[in-house]
């Protein structure tokens, strides 16, 4: 892995020195995921306007076509965002993927080697919204562990996973939590400590067979049960989308209610659209959160076409 050069795609508006400090937002893509990571750009900036001088945005990615680069332009600099791109490589690598999962889900285990001045980093997948102030989050101690998460909503402990068998041969206890990877806050310090990534990598060489879920299944194997749970709100599932599809079995109802998970959509700082069926896409179920995603969706798709975005409402509907 070779980082290359890096650099914010906009200058002039903000000096970039107010943002030395800041704990780092860092997001992982490829040119699939250019539309959604504009649209939690949207969502980034309309919650945290206050706040955007000190925000520190930065974007690994392995390739960028020149339009996409032009695209995330646009976007930061009418959004009054600065978002660094630092291109790095997964070249010679034979890593686990599938239709659904690209190379680029295992971008954010280079993380470690990316960022040497850092203390801390809070890594966010690209299908999400942020629905409030992300500060405290940004704040938030790991307690001395090298990461923070939240428990998988459908799927919070080793047992409920689908290679569970694999896993317990492994001599993993299957009633150990298990975290979902599209929040976490790492402190990069004890990562080193503990060689997080390198164990991950370890994972990925010696039980391909256990990546089902790719590098969130290694970084759990890797952590070996050491890391600090985070409030739900900071990675909450839209269980109104995610359970309406025909084939979803909640096997984790005496751990974690189906109602439950229900109730905790309209208290949500973040909206993680987890799963095969994607907010853009028409294969979505229908939901609150769904419709939600989609006004700042419109946000992003009008401004790119030079029509008037449509308004937002202070209080969508299934929110309080």
């Amino acid at each position: 892995m070779t980082p290359t050069s890096s650099g914010g795609l906009r200058t002039g508006a903000r000096p970039i020195h107010s943002r030395a400090g800041t704990t780092p937002i860092v997001c992982a893509i490829d040119s699939r995921f250019v539309l959604p990571l504009c649209v939690l750009m949207e969502s980034l900036a309309r919650t945290n306007a206050h706040s955007l001088d000190k925000m520190r945005l930065i974007l690994l990615y392995e390739d960028l076509a020149p339009d996409s680069v032009e695209r995330l332009r646009f976007h930061t600099a009418r959004l009054d965002l600065h978002l660094e791109l630092r291109r790095t490589d997964l070249v010679g690598r034979d890593l686990p993927v599938s239709s659904r999962i690209t190379k680029a889900t295992y971008l954010r285990l280079q993380i470690g080697d990316m960022f040497p001045d850092e203390q801390r980093v809070l890594y966010v997948d690209a299908d999400m919204v942020i629905l409030t102030d992300i500060a405290p989050l940004l704040e938030l101690s790991t307690g001395g562990y090298p990461l923070a998460a939240v428990p998988d909503p459908t799927g919070p402990q080793f047992r409920f996973r689908e290679a569970a068998e694999r896993w317990h041969k492994l001599g993993i206890p299957l009633e150990r939590e298990y975290f979902n990877a599209g929040v976490i806050l790492f402190d990069l310090a004890a990562c080193a400590e503990t060689e997080l990534f390198q164990r991950a990598d370890e994972f990925l060489v010696k039980y391909p067979e256990c990546a089902v879920h790719h590098d969130q299944d290694a970084l759990n194997w890797a952590a070996d049960g050491r890391w600090q749970r985070l409030d739900p709100r900071w990675n909450t599932f839209p269980m109104s989308t995610i359970a309406a599809r025909p084939d979803y079995v909640h096997r984790s109802e005496h751990v974690l209610p189906l109602h439950s998970l229900h109730q905790s959509e309209s208290r949500a700082a973040i909206l993680h659209f987890s799963g095969r069926h994607k907010p853009w896409q028409e294969t979505c179920p229908d939901g609150p959160s769904l419709r939600l995603y989609r006004r700042y969706l419109q946000r992003v798709v009008a401004h790119e076409s030079g029509a008037s975005p449509p308004p937002f409402a202070e209080h969508p509907e299934g929110r309080s």
